[in-house]
């Protein structure tokens, strides 16, 4: 399996960057428009490893701008099944608030790797 990036369609430089490249399939980009820290690639692994173990999604196709609900039929449940593996890997924990916040993919993988 590819990292994160590579599943979202980013191209990473040498040196960790992204790219000025915009990602064809309208993934997920760094809040703060940097390279991710190894610390907050591995969250974002993670938590991508969680929702492909209860979503019936194939990795290369997984886009940043997919809806929890509506494109991965996500309901309150598995939501907080993902979380709770999440937590359990990562070892932190996120406010329910801030789950139900949650409307995508990328708001998910922000939110995560916004915790480490």
């Amino acid at each position: 399996m590819g990292s994160i990036a590579d599943l979202l369609g980013y191209t990473l430089n040498a040196e960790g960057e992204k790219s000025d490249i915009s990602p064809e399939t309208g993934g997920a980009i760094n809040e703060a428009g940097e390279a991710s820290s190894p610390k907050t690639e591995h969250a974002r692994e993670v938590t991508m490893d969680a929702i492909l173990e209860f979503v019936d999604l194939a990795p290369e196709d997984a886009r940043g701008d997919l809806t929890l609900k509506k494109d991965l039929d996500i309901d309150t449940l598995v939501r907080y099944a993902i979380v709770a593996r999440i937590e359990h890997e990562l070892k932190l924990s996120i406010r329910d608030t801030e789950v139900d916040a949650w409307e995508t993919l990328d708001d998910v993988l922000s939110g995560v790797a916004g915790h480490v």
